[in-house]
């Protein structure tokens, strides 16, 4: 059929150029040539060759195409949806551009102002996200899908400006951050050369990093490798065991060595006695005010009373005062704690007083005897 209008066409096979079809019916046909052509029946079931110049229109059903078909022209596609039902999408072209609108001047006036638009998603009902995009009106994708999408910046705790997102973990595959990368997740930023955050909280332990670069942890270290592990802090008081103190020399800063001694301090904490060669005391003059002797020292260690008794818990024997006693005699010895403590070291000044009027006591008794 040549250069005609086609009505009504039945058949199993027709060669169709230059002309109008209307109710097109039939298993096979090839269409060239034709300016314009309108197809508007759903008898259309296959269309073997299409080579259109100018436009193709289909109202009122589908066209499905069973070979190959190649558009030279650009290709414009309205609607809300498109589906490409393929295995395998190839896109040469080395830019996706997702929101792209021109006017009709095909001027670029595209505009985002609430930036979570842009996205790409893997569809899945697998998996529960860290972070659901479903936003109305924006985004109704289901939250099982994988999404990488451009959020706006103060959303889903992203900073104050916009960035790249993913709803599910991301993982790296690199050993090195190139300079200028930031990782940033709510309040928490990474980049190649500091991690600026309060707090990190890694397995059961806590990093913190200071401004000044000093980075302390906290725990038991069950998380981590390549450092040394830390220890966890627990209350000891039945293991039979020395154990010796940690001492390093520097103030402040970072430690960077510590040792102890095996000999010269050691802890029992079954026993809780701390032994050492010496304990010396703080006592310089410069620290102290309002210095007076101690009066009536007899008197006082009149009052006080020297027990033996022994301790409950292990039922080892000891000497000293009872806290309670020593209280009521002298309050400034004894601890306002549960269980009280004594400052034992107090009460020898009272009792070197005590010997020195004892002494006293004693010279004038020996004068009054030569008499």
């Amino acid at each position: 059929i040549t250069n005609g209008t086609i009505t009504n066409l039945t058949g199993t096979a027709a060669t169709i150029t230059n002309g109008t079809i209307t109710n097109l019916t039939g298993t096979a046909a090839t269409i060239t040539n034709l300016l314009p052509i309108n197809i508007n029946s759903s008898g259309v079931t296959t269309l073997t060759t299409l080579d259109v110049q100018t436009k193709f229109d289909v109202y009122d059903s589908e066209a499905v195409f069973h070979n190959d078909v190649y558009v030279a022209g650009n290709l414009s596609i309205g609607g809300t949806t498109i589906t490409f039902g393929v295995e395998n999408l190839v896109i040469s072209d080395k830019d996706i551009i997702v929101g792209y609108t021109t006017n009709a001047s095909n001027d670029d006036v595209s505009t985002d102002n609430t930036a979570n638009h842009g996205g790409v998603a893997v569809a899945s009902t697998e998996g529960s996200p860290l972070v659901p995009f479903k936003v109305a009106g924006i985004n109704t994708l289901p939250d099982t899908y994988k999404q990488l999408m451009w959020v706006k910046g103060d959303t889903y705790g992203v900073g104050t400006t916009d960035a790249w997102m993913s709803n599910y973990a991301v993982g790296v595959g690199s050993t090195l951050v190139p300079t200028g990368v930031v990782f940033a997740a709510g309040g928490i930023q990474f980049t190649d050369s500091e991690i600026t955050t309060p707090t990190v909280t890694i397995g059961s332990g806590i990093i913190t990093a200071t401004t000044s670069g000093i980075v302390t942890y906290y725990g038991d270290g069950s998380n981590l490798t390549g450092v040394s592990a830390g220890s966890t802090v627990f209350n000891d008081t039945t293991t039979d065991q020395e154990y010796f103190p940690l001492f390093t020399s520097i103030t402040s800063g970072t430690i960077t060595a510590s040792g102890i001694s095996t000999s010269k301090l050691t802890y029992n904490p079954s026993s809780g006695e701390m032994t050492a060669v010496n304990f010396n005391s703080t006592s310089d003059e410069s620290l102290k005010i309002n210095i007076h002797t101690v009066e009536n020292s007899l008197d006082i260690v009149d009052q006080l009373r020297g027990v033996s008794f022994d301790w409950k818990e292990n039922g080892k024997s000891s000497y000293g005062v009872i806290a309670q006693e020593l209280e009521e005699v002298l309050p400034e010895l004894v601890a306002q704690t549960d269980p009280k403590s004594v400052n034992y070291n107090g009460i020898i000044g009272v009792l070197i007083e005590a010997i020195k009027e004892l002494r006293e006591e004693i010279q004038e008794l020996k004068s009054i005897k030569r008499l």
